[in-house]
């Protein structure tokens, strides 16, 4: 279920707006639910591209994957933390 919401605001002529109210009610919905119904109806058939990594990719994710669970990997609660260590690499 997504549960990652959004708000929209429009603004639109009054008559328009009692125009959509009346087919909502028409619909037996309430003018949001008849406005999302007409997004979802329009971009139904919209796919988004999917992408799958390369062999070298996975190859590179199975590596860190193994770093990790060696425990050769740190950690950074800020930026200021990596920033430090990359310093250190760089004297």
């Amino acid at each position: 279920m997504d549960t990652d919401k959004s708000q929209i605001k429009i603004t639109i002529p009054s008559n328009t707006k009692n125009l959509l109210k009346e087919r909502a009610s028409q619909m037996g919905v309430t003018i949001s639910t008849y406005v999302k119904l007409l997004v979802f109806s329009d971009i139904k058939d919209i796919t988004y591209p999917t992408f799958f990594p390369t062999k070298e990719i996975k190859s590179e994710i199975e590596d860190t994957i193994k770093l990790h669970d060696q425990g050769k990997l740190k950690s950074f609660s800020t930026i200021k933390e990596l920033d430090k260590l990359v310093r250190e690499y760089e004297d």
